[in-house]
């Protein structure tokens, strides 16, 4: 009790019905698994735009480094809320304030971009200042100041890519 399948172009003739109840089930689990993909969109789809996505997280990496150890010497560590970790955090603070705050859906306002560089540039300043204060001694450069000035570094890296696009004109006035 073999079936037949014969195919014709544009369908599948199946003898016995066995392999056209095959075909037809098949194309209904893709039609669901079709609807299913539209029904459940990504995770982050519609939650955040891309750019202020990675503002938000170079921030937060960067807040994050102020309370990290920013100096080391052998089993003593020192973090970065001794001294100019209070600039530091509210520098990044200023950077997490323009990722989060409006429409999240919408391009940054340029202000709040350009506010978000020099903000984030200030801070790289700072930890390279400790950085290099700290090559010259004995005393080793902790990995706060590492992610302070990796976090501030790819914020001043991003800003080409987070300023919005100026709107073109979409009629040509005769009258110019």
């Amino acid at each position: 009790m073999t079936s037949r399948i014969a195919l014709t172009p544009g369908r599948l003739v199946a003898g016995r019905g066995g392999a056209r109840a095959a075909l037809d089930s098949v194309r209904a689990g893709m039609a669901g698994a079709r609807s299913l993909r539209a029904a459940i969109p990504s995770v982050a789809e519609g939650l955040m735009r891309k750019d202020r996505v990675s503002l938000a997280v170079t921030a937060a990496v960067g807040a994050v480094g102020t309370f990290l150890p920013w100096a080391s010497l052998g089993l003593v560590s020192i973090d970065g809320t001794r001294g100019d970790g209070w600039f530091t955090l509210a520098l990044f603070g200023v950077c997490l304030r323009a990722a989060l705050v409006g429409d999240r859906n919408a391009p940054m306002h340029r202000i709040d971009v350009i506010a978000s560089t020099i903000a984030a540039t200030i801070a790289g300043g700072i930890a390279a200042r400790a950085i290099a204060g700290l090559l010259d001694s004995n005393v080793q450069p902790g990995f706060g100041l590492y992610a302070i000035a990796g976090a501030a570094a790819v914020t001043v890296f991003m800003t080409p890519f987070n300023l919005p696009a100026k709107k073109l004109p979409t009629s040509i006035d005769a009258d110019r």
